[in-house]
Parts: C-alpha cells; structure tokens; sequence
C-alpha cells in the first residue's frame, strides 16, 4: 500500500497531506523520500504552538515521558521553530503561499520562527498572499505582572528589528500581553508592518509607567483594527484611510477622554464598544463620541451600566 500511494502524482499526494496535521506530514515526508518535497508545495501552511504544545500533552498521555528540563512552552516553541525552518527552507518560490499562519510565543525561541520566514521572502523562496502572526506571552494574560509584558515588549521590538521582511509581509498581526514603551515605540513597531490590514490586541499597553497613555494610529492599509483589554486611555484613530471596522472591548475608564477618538477615518462602516462600565466611568455622549464619524452604518454596543447618552 506504501508503495502504490507512492506512486500517485504530486498533486494527488498534496490533496492527502491537506487533510493531515502539518506535524504529521512533516513526519511522513522524513519517512519517505518520495513525499519529501512535498510539505514544502502546501499552499496553506499553519505553524500553531498551541497544537504543538497539545501534541506534546497527548504523547505524555500515551505514556511517553519527557526527560527535557525545558517548559511545554519552550519545547512546543522550538517545535514550530523547526517546523518552519523544514518547510520554508525547501520552498522553491514558485508558487505564492496562499495563508500563512505562525502562532507563537515570545520567548528566545521564537527569534528562530520569525528568522526562517525573514529568511525565506529574503531569499525568494516564499512568496504569501496572506500571512498572520499570532504573538502571545508565555503566561495567560490574566497572569502576567508588568515585568511580564515589559519583557514580552522588548522581545517584540527586537523580533521587528532584526527581521523586519517577516512582519513587513504580514497582512494579520494579533499581539497578546506586551508593553510598548511609549506612543513612538508603538509607532515603530507598527509602522514596520507595512502591509498590515487586520491588527488585533490583547492585554496590552503603551506606557512603562503608571499613567495610561493614548493608543495613536496611522496606517494606509489597516481595516480592521481590534482592541480587547487593553491598558489605553483612548484610542486615537488620527489617519487610517481603508479603515472600514473597529472595536474596543473591555476599555480602562478615563475621566476626560472617549473610549475612541475619531480622526480621518473616510471608509469606517462598523464600531463595537463593550465593557462592563463602573461608577468611575466617564458617561459617554454618542453625540460627542461619533462627530468625526458621519459614514457609521452599524453601532453595537454592550454596556453593563447606564453610562451612556445621546
């Protein structure tokens, strides 16, 4: 049976691989020389620590122990990290990557994911119609203290700076527990992934110190932008042409300042707000709230309070 499979064409053997967890095809093409080129051709290539690390819970289950001193998040990082050196590094180029998606955690591991996509664009050997990377802290969010995300904060402005074709190429970016020092670092940061169109934050923050600071955004090509539990004052959508949806849930309460700030924003059609409100939150005036933003075709609004007006 191995070696009629074998015999089938390229084309067939890739609608097989579809279907099977990366790992698992990794693995075949290891085992036969025949299909060893052929995790390189997917046109979808999803690279999930999550899956990885689930992987690895599984096979302790099945009665395989681990004898490595390193966390399940350390190994389940240098997993992907060698999942991704494999596959990109025998990509011929020749045809685009239709969805690439790298779900990973910020630790010293992961400069060897972001490397071997850095690497590969360089080289031309991946080209992506659509790339995503889903950066997340070692801890839950709900668990990490300030050191925490400062730390996941420079991790990630070192990933931007020392591979910077990687996050350029990015058209989704969701960033999980990281503090970016300061309005000029988020910009930094920011501005690095050029052709960026949806950006998600979670349990983040913009300043290193106690005062919450203002969240700014430009960028020509962002039209999407979400915001869950972050540690903003406000978020300040001063030029972002394409914008068409945006959401806050969740927001810190500020006395002076709307939980959004609208600036050009010619395209924007959705706004979501949610949070569950106290009585130390600024009541907030639509009518205030959505001058700038005259083109609005869907409001939706979760309050659990009466702070709110028209």
């Amino acid at each position: 049976m191995a070696d009629r499979l074998s015999e089938l064409p390229d084309d067939v053997l890739l609608s097989i691989l579809k279907r099977v967890d990366l790992r698992d095809a990794i693995r075949t093409a290891i085992l036969a020389k025949r299909w060893r080129h052929l995790p390189a051709a997917l046109p979808d290539i999803v690279l999930d620590v999550l899956s990885f690390r689930k992987k690895q819970d599984d096979d302790h289950q099945d009665g395989f122990t681990f004898t490595s001193r390193l966390s399940r998040e350390a190994r389940a990082n240098l997993a992907v990290a060698h999942a991704a050196k494999a596959i990109l590094a025998r990509r011929s180029g020749e045809h685009a990557i239709d969805r690439l998606l790298v779900r990973f955690y910020l630790r010293a591991e992961s400069i060897g994911i972001v490397r071997s996509v850095d690497d590969a664009i360089a080289s031309g050997r991946a080209r992506f119609r659509e790339a995503a990377f889903d950066v997340r802290g070692e801890k839950r969010a709900l668990e990490c203290t300030g050191r925490d995300t400062l730390a996941n904060g420079r991790r990630l402005a070192s990933l931007v700076g020392g591979c910077p074709r990687a996050f350029a190429g990015l058209t989704r970016l969701r960033v999980e527990s990281v503090t970016l020092r300061g309005s000029n670092d988020v910009a930094n940061v920011l501005a690095a992934c050029e052709n960026l169109e949806i950006l998600s934050l979670h349990s983040c923050d913009a300043s290193a110190g106690s005062n919450v600071a203002a969240l700014e955004m430009e960028h020509p090509r962002r039209v999407r932008l979400d915001v869950d539990a972050c540690d903003f004052e406000t978020v300040d959508l001063k030029w972002l042409p394409r914008l068409v949806q945006v959401s806050n849930n969740i927001w810190f309460p500020s006395r002076t300042l709307p939980p959004l700030v609208f600036g050009h924003v010619p395209q924007l059609r959705t706004v979501i707000l949610s949070t569950v409100g106290t009585v130390n939150y600024r009541t907030l005036k639509l009518s205030e709230l959505l001058v700038n933003a005259t083109g609005i075709r869907t409001l939706q609004m979760i309050f659990e309070s009466e702070k709110v007006c028209m």
